[in-house]
């Protein structure tokens, strides 16, 4: 699997994410009309996203679980949360030449 591929599918899911379309990652990774190769990639990212939350199913759980403090007024945190984690996903994923 392309990491090309697996950035492209990071930048429409972190423009989701910021439109306010979606709120979770791996849901915004499955938006759309998807190639049969986007979706082994968004799979694929979702696995890893899954490995990085260490089994939490988001971000919010992670963070709880890891002492921080997230209540349903930090949604605006939160969202920046994500997308500051997407960029840094496209970061690895770019600088990473698989």
């Amino acid at each position: 699997m392309s990491n090309k591929v697996k950035v492209r599918m990071l930048k429409l899911a972190r423009d989701r994410i910021d439109c306010g379309r979606s709120r979770y990652i791996c849901i915004a990774l499955m938006g759309g009309n998807l190639n049969s190769e986007e979706r082994q990639a968004a799979y694929n990212l979702r696995t890893d996203i899954m490995v990085l939350l260490e089994g939490y199913g988001s971000l919010d759980f992670w963070l709880r679980a890891k002492g921080f403090s997230v209540t349903l007024k930090d949604k605006e945190k939160l969202k920046q949360t994500r997308l500051n984690w997407i960029d840094h996903l496209i970061k690895e994923y770019s600088n990473d030449h698989k």
